[in-house]
């Protein structure tokens, strides 16, 4: 199955609801996961679509921080599974 792209994710057509605003800006603070996917598309069509957002913040962030060992592709590239972080259980089992 291929991984929705940033406007699709946006449409519902990922693993949540359909992202819109339904309260008034300034009006209650929530967390919205949406919210920041709506920040990195706006990042990716002020481009004009040149650049993909992993392109984007390996340039503006990773690479100025001297992040070499991080990135945002999504899938991750294969030749970083090895050396990806990974979520353990209580118990000391890997979750992933």
């Amino acid at each position: 199955m291929p991984i929705p792209t940033a406007i699709e994710v946006l449409d519902g057509k990922g693993n949540t609801d359909p992202i819109r605003v339904d309260t008034p800006p300034g009006e209650a603070r929530r967390y919205s996961g949406g919210g920041y996917t709506v920040a990195q598309q706006l990042m990716v069509d002020a481009t004009g679509g040149k650049k993909s957002f992993a392109e984007l913040m390996k340039e503006t962030v990773l690479e100025p921080l001297a992040m070499n060992d991080s990135t945002y592709e999504q899938p991750l590239p294969d030749v970083l599974h090895s050396r990806a972080a990974t979520g353990y259980r209580g118990d000391g089992r890997r979750s992933g």
